[in-house]
């Protein structure tokens, strides 16, 4: 292993082992525009979920903003260097659960990628424990924040967290990468949430640019970008080209 300060946290590696903490190593970041996004809105919350906290890239910025912390990750490789991360930067307020977040308490199936941070929940692999975040959420007036990268499980996760929807002064930031947008946008748009922020799915800065949106912040020799959502945007963020989706993640808001 090896100790690197990644965006201003001290984090124990793996860089000889293919996924994430190669990635960090090599390059000292990923995921800009989504991580611009979370370490702006993160602020002023006082109690954060991470569902899939893998290593703890996105843990450890929830963490420094936040008093209370819940982060999930059901694949023991991951868990093992979140805990450490944890530790190292010193972050006692931090609960790490091993359940994947879904919407029953009966286990699931979980494929165990050669690349932890793509690992997923399956109809085969191994079975693991599953949680909704209703089962033992902590809510809190003055800010809830969630990040889900869950590698298509976002409905299923909303789907168990409707108590916590129905919370005021959430933001949730996910990554929807199998996930149904159209449903996603129905189930929170009954719940009160509105559109804040959109990141565009790589290779498609063009496509937004032909819709007339331009970017609020872009990031040097990277293919992404966010946009601040407009209302017409909500319908235009299911459409595809080609098989590929246009959008890669977005930040849904309840005052």
């Amino acid at each position: 292993m090896k100790k690197v300060n990644i965006q201003g946290f001290d984090m124990w590696l793996e860089p000889s082992k293919p996924g994430i903490s190669r990635e960090l190593y090599l390059m000292g970041g990923r995921e800009h525009a989504f991580m611009w996004i979370l370490n702006k809105e993160v602020q002023g919350c006082s109690v954060g979920y991470d569902v899939g906290g893998n290593i703890g890239y996105t843990t450890l910025p929830i963490a420094k903003a936040c008093e209370k912390v819940y982060a999930f990750e059901p694949d023991a490789r991951s868990r093992r260097l979140l805990k450490l991360n944890l530790l190292l930067n010193d972050f006692a307020h931090v609960e790490v659960y091993k359940e994947a977040v879904w919407n029953h308490n009966l286990g699931v199936h979980f494929n165990l990628s050669s690349r932890p941070n793509q690992s997923s929940v399956t109809d085969k692999g191994v079975k693991v424990p599953s949680v909704t975040l209703d089962t033992f959420a902590k809510f809190s007036d003055t800010g809830i924040f969630v990040k889900a990268d869950i590698e298509g499980a976002e409905i299923e996760m909303l789907e168990g967290a409707k108590k916590l929807l129905d919370c005021k002064n959430v933001k949730i930031l996910m990554e929807l990468h199998g996930c149904n947008y159209r449903k996603s946008w129905r189930l929170l748009r009954d719940y009160g949430f509105w559109l804040k922020y959109v990141v565009n799915a790589k290779g498609m800065t063009g496509h937004f640019e032909e819709h007339g949106f331009g970017p609020i912040v872009t990031f040097p020799n990277y293919q992404r970008a966010v946009y601040e959502a407009l209302p017409l945007m909500e319908d235009w963020c299911s459409e595809k080209i080609k098989g590929k989706k246009i959008v890669r993640s977005v930040l849904w808001v309840k005052d």
